[in-house]
């Protein structure tokens, strides 16, 4: 949003420069909408594993997740 409100204020921006803008901009948000929902998807897979009881640390399947080689 700052970068166009930065370009309505040049004399010689057009509607097509700030619509080419945008539709970037939309394209970036997509981009990361996806991303947060495939993290969104890997932790609430991972909190349905853990127990969230007294498990030790060391047997906890979200860290044997986050890090496989130290865990084995």
């Amino acid at each position: 949003i700052r970068a166009l409100l930065e370009i309505e204020t040049t004399n010689h921006a057009t509607c097509k420069e700030i619509s080419d803008r945008a539709a970037a901009k939309l394209a970036d948000v997509k981009v990361q909408a996806a991303e947060l929902g495939r993290i969104n998807k890997v932790l609430a897979d991972l909190i349905a594993l853990c127990p969230a009881d007294d498990t030790p640390i060391h047997a906890c399947p979200i860290l044997d997740y986050l890090y496989p080689e130290e865990n084995k």
